[in-house]
C-alpha cells in the first residue's frame, strides 16, 4: 500500500511518499514562518512533474502533535481535504513524538520525549528501547515536582526540552536538544503504524496548560 505522509508539526517540514518496501520521493526542508506554502508548493510539484499519481494512495496520515499548532492544523486540514477527493483514501493521525523518537539513532536505554510548550511547561512521554510508549503524553510544569517512570539512572532525553528537564531532575544524562523529525524518523513511525493497525485518529494532540481558548470549529471545516 502506497502513503503519503505529512509533517509540520516541529522544526522542520517533511513530506514523504512511500510503501513498505521503500521511500518512493521525500522532502525535507527548514520551516519558515509561511508553514503553508511549503506544503503546498510541495504536493503541486509532485502532481506538475508527475512523480507520483495521488489516486493510487491507499492512506495518508498527518502528524498530529504536540508541536506547532498552526503546522498541526494545517496539515491535518490538507489531509482531510485530500479524503474529499479521493473517497476511498484512509486517513491517519501519528505522534509527532513517536516520529521524533525514532529520528533518533536506537538506544539500549528508556527514552524521555521533553519539548517546549508554553513558557515553564513542557510536553513530555516516555518510551522504552523499543519505542513503546510507557505513558500517555503530558504536559508538565516545571514549578512542581515531577516523576517520571523509568529510572532517572538510566535514561536518554531528546527534545529542546531537554536541557530544562534534566536541569528540574538534576541528572546527567545523554541528551538530543533538538526537535528535528527526519523523513527516516516518519518513514519508520508510520509503518509502525501500518504494520500494527494502530490508526490514530487525525485530531490534534492539544493539551491544555494555558488560558489559550480551544478552536472548535476548524476540525469539520477543512482547509481545501
Amino acid at each position: 500500500m502506497n502513503f503519503l505522509a505529512i509533517d509540520i508539526s516541529l522544526d522542520n517540514f517533511n513530506l514523504l511518499i512511500g510503501n513498505k518496501k521503500s521511500i518512493i520521493f521525500s522532502k525535507t526542508a527548514k520551516i519558515n514562518k509561511d508553514r503553508s506554502q511549503i506544503l503546498f508548493d510541495t504536493l503541486n510539484y509532485i502532481q506538475n512533474e508527475k512523480i507520483f499519481e495521488y489516486n493510487k494512495l491507499g492512506i495518508i496520515s498527518s502528524t498530529i502533535g504536540p508541536g506547532n499548532f498552526n503546522g498541526i492544523r494545517i496539515s491535518i486540514s490538507t489531509i482531510k481535504a485530500f479524503k474529499l477527493v479521493y473517497k476511498k483514501l484512509s486517513i491517519s493521525g501519528v505522534s509527532s513524538l513517536d516520529a521524533l523518537i525514532r529520528s533518533k539513532s536506537k538506544s539500549d536505554l528508556n527514552t524521555c520525549v521533553a519539548i517546549k510548550s508554553s513558557p515553564g511547561y513542557l510536553y513530555t512521554q516516555c518510551y522504552d528501547k523499543f519505542f513503546k510508549p510507557l505513558n500517555n503524553v503530558e504536559v508538565l510544569c516545571l514549578e512542581n515536582e515531577i516523576k517520571l517512570p523509568i529510572s532517572k539512572n538510566s535514561f536518554r532525553l531528546i527534545g529542546n526540552g531537554s536541557e530544562d528537564l534534566a536541569e528540574k531532575l538534576d541528572c546527567k544524562v545523554t541528551r538530543h536538544n533538538n526537535n528535528i523529525i527526519t523523513i527516516e524518523g516518519l518513514y519508520e513511525s508510520i509503518n509502525n503504524m501500518i504494520n500494527n493497525s494502530n490508526y490514530i485518529d487525525p485530531t490534534p494532540l492539544y493539551l491544555r496548560n494555558t488560558n489559550i481558548v480551544k478552536p472548535a470549529k476548524w476540525k469539520k471545516a477543512p482547509i481545501v
